[in-house]
């Protein structure tokens, strides 16, 4: 899609790291939302690292689905 990739992120000053896609505008009534979010079920930010681009293709085909 073009996208660039921000990384693993930390919600709401949790330990836990996530992948999170935004969605386009264009895009959000169809998916029902502006971000998707998947969690890398790890604390470790050098294990998030590692699961984040298959998380992140994860929510990406999943999105396209929608799209």
């Amino acid at each position: 899609m073009g996208r660039r990739l921000k990384g693993p992120v930390q919600l709401h000053g949790g330990d836990t790291w996530y992948a999170r896609l935004w969605v386009p505008e264009k895009d959000r009534k169809t998916a029902g939302k502006g971000t998707l979010i998947r969690s890398l079920k790890t604390t470790s930010y050098s294990e998030a690292l590692q699961r984040y681009g298959a998380a992140y293709a994860e929510i990406e085909g999943g999105f396209r689905g929608f799209a």
